[in-house]
């Protein structure tokens, strides 16, 4: 498949479930309390950064990636730095 087409259907997806979540949302109010609902939503959310997290944590990633990542210390910055500018 063409990065093109995949990227359409990668859209078209995200239009849909956004759609459909829409519908889903409204629905779901009508039989669950709003925070409860909330926090499902907000449970659902975290599990779902956690996972990709970890998928993306386990790839190589290049040292600009690295230096946005809050774990690296100042001075691992800081030497980046130093060793793109000499």
């Amino acid at each position: 498949m063409s990065p093109s087409r995949s990227a359409v259907l990668a859209l078209f997806f995200a239009a849909a479930s956004w759609g459909f979540g829409t519908i889903i949302s409204k629905r779901a109010v009508d039989e669950i309390p709003p925070m409860t609902l909330l926090a499902i939503q907000l449970g659902a959310s975290v599990i779902t950064v956690t996972l990709f997290r970890r998928r993306r944590s386990r790839r190589s990633c290049s040292g600009s990636e690295r230096a946005l990542e809050p774990r690296m210390d100042v001075a691992a910055i800081r030497e980046r730095i130093a060793i793109k500018h000499a």
